[in-house]
């Protein structure tokens, strides 16, 4: 009888980035993700992760560099050296991002852009911008034959979705809609990882801090990855055996502050202590920090803060403790879709990116 040994969970890892540098996802002399992205995007352990740089390295695919990381080998082993590279691709073939609003507003699509435009040129294509709003432009795209496909951020109305003949990559915090082909954080994790936390610093006293208070968690709301990271949350929480946490309105433009207003001074005249806010985005959660430093309150000695994905502009300028996922990463998958498009192979309805806890000191 002949038995079969099974692979390792080592073995499986390694093989998995064997395939993505073998699939164009990293190209010689690219760096690797970390040992603990890899932990996290892949669901294994450090000493999984660890133990399959190391056996990839001993296979030559990659060189590890102490202190400063793991990198694609220069030269690749021979089984997939003569195999054609994104690279060899027809230089003349282009990508179309459209944006939905201006990228100068301190938006995270801009960041995504920045990546993006890296990951193109790899694959020898180019990269062209344009707006939704210009019509003109979307239908010239539709006829253009040297057109690969189109990246577009996920919109909230059903109007503003882009129908195209070609591929179209969907990128966004959560989209609405059950479109083919969309990239996303995985917002629900990001809440549940920052209860985690919380609840190991023995943040008790915790409230959740949205944009509107007709805050729902379910049906039509227009800003679904706040539910889904209140949601996170909630059960994070309740899985520990903590009560669910108080949710409060946000929304500066319209004056509708209250409710945060009221827990801040509570807070300064010593009638509520250890209150922690968990504040559904930075923007939302750089406001309220200059409302506390005017009301002479720090942080995180008098209040805690913790919020979810870092935008840009001026909220950077803050230290708070932020959930956040790759924008790299983004730029990375949303390249292997359109390649995997241009082979006509098919494609993924959805790709998750992981959240994961990226400043680890300043607000709590």
């Amino acid at each position: 009888m002949v038995r079969v040994k099974k692979k390792s969970l080592v073995d499986v890892t390694a093989d998995f980035i064997k395939g993505e540098i073998a699939g164009g996802l990293y190209f010689p002399g690219n760096r690797i993700d970390t040992v603990r992205k890899l932990s996290v995007r892949l669901g294994v352990s450090h000493l999984t992760a660890v133990g399959a740089l190391r056996k990839l390295a001993e296979g030559g695919w990659i060189v590890i560099k102490p202190g400063s990381g793991s990198f694609v080998a220069a030269n690749l082993p021979e089984r997939i050296a003569s195999k054609p590279r994104p690279t060899q691709g027809l230089p003349d073939r282009s990508v179309y991002f459209f944006f939905v609003r201006d990228p100068s507003q301190g938006s995270y699509h801009s960041e995504v852009l920045c990546f993006l435009q890296r990951e193109i040129e790899r694959y020898g294509w180019s990269l062209k911008v344009g707006h939704t709003t210009d019509i003109e432009l979307l239908e010239r795209v539709k006829s253009e034959q040297s057109v690969v496909g189109v990246v577009h951020a996920s919109p909230k109305p059903e109007s503003q979705r882009i129908d195209f003949p070609k591929p179209v990559v969907n990128y966004g915090m959560s989209p609405s809609n059950p479109w083919n082909c969309c990239i996303c954080p995985d917002n629900y994790q990001g809440g549940f990882n920052a209860g985690s936390v919380l609840f190991e610093k023995q943040r008790r006293d915790i409230v959740f801090v949205t944009i509107t208070d007709r805050f729902v968690l379910s049906g039509n709301y227009p800003e679904l990855h706040f539910a889904e990271r209140y949601q996170g949350l909630i059960d994070s929480l309740r899985w520990r055996g903590e009560h669910q946490p108080a949710q409060i309105a946000w929304d500066a433009p319209s004056g509708h502050c209250g409710e945060v207003r009221e827990i801040l001074q509570n807070v300064k005249n010593g009638s509520r202590r250890g209150v922690t806010l968990v504040v559904a985005n930075r923007v939302m959660a750089a406001e309220i920090y200059r409302l506390a430093m005017e009301m002479e309150l720090k942080i995180p000695d008098d209040l805690g803060m913790v919020t979810f994905i870092s935008r840009g502009g001026s909220d950077s300028n803050y230290n708070i403790n932020t959930f956040d996922f790759s924008r790299r990463e983004m730029g990375k998958q949303i390249c292997r879709m359109l390649f995997m498009a241009h082979n006509n192979e098919p494609l993924p309805s959805r790709v998750i990116l992981p959240i994961s806890f990226m400043t680890e000191e300043g607000s709590l």
